[in-house]
């Protein structure tokens, strides 16, 4: 964990222009990695609710970002990584893409299914409807974590600057994220429950 914020700090710091700026951007992605901590440290460290991640990170966006098929309990480290994943796109859409103007929507969607004889998670996210597109003039600590980081522990990776939205797409083996004990299901379940009975 503290290998973890050693990065993130540095990396925030090299990126950043002014001391508020850092302490924004850093805040932000140490509370995206704190609520998934305390999921798994509610679950005895045995896995985290993927829908749960998704929830608490949307929480009051309502109809602007739909959410399916993300129903599964992934392992710590999978759980960290979605984690900044999703910061980082949900960030990014808030200040560039679909989040950030009314009339935006979010579509994200897991699919289980089976490549070779091997079960397989992928995970998709759409923007639509935000301002048109422009990719990047430079690669910044979001990039290395879309990117970079999640390539170490997925199968393939897309991001794509589309011009009618952001489009990003992962493609893991359920092997190397599902967390395999019933208690981190039954865990994750009630995780997703709270989050959601707390955000009616």
């Amino acid at each position: 964990m503290f290998a973890v914020f050693q990065t993130i700090a540095g990396r925030t710091v090299d990126e950043c222009k002014t001391g508020a700026e850092i302490k924004y951007v850093l805040n932000g992605r140490i509370q995206a990695l704190a609520r998934a901590y305390a999921m798994l440290a509610d679950a005895a460290w045995e896995g985290a609710s993927l829908d749960a991640i998704l929830d608490r990170q949307f929480a009051g966006f309502g109809n602007r970002v739909i959410i399916s098929g993300c129903g599964i309990v992934v392992k710590p480290s999978a759980a960290q990584q979605f984690a900044l994943i999703v910061h980082e796109l949900a960030t990014n859409a808030l200040k560039y893409g679909a989040l950030s103007t009314t009339t935006g929507r979010v579509s994200i969607e897991g699919k289980i299914g089976r490549v070779n004889g091997r079960g397989t998670f992928s995970f998709a996210w759409r923007e639509t409807g935000g301002p048109p597109v422009t990719v990047p003039t430079r690669k910044g600590f979001g990039s290395i974590i879309l990117l970079d980081s999640a390539k170490r522990f997925s199968r393939s990776v897309e991001l794509e600057y589309a011009p009618q939205g952001l489009r990003y797409e992962l493609e893991l083996l359920l092997s190397e994220i599902e967390a395999s004990t019933s208690l981190a299901k039954q865990e994750g379940s009630a995780a997703l429950s709270e989050v959601r009975a707390g955000s009616v």
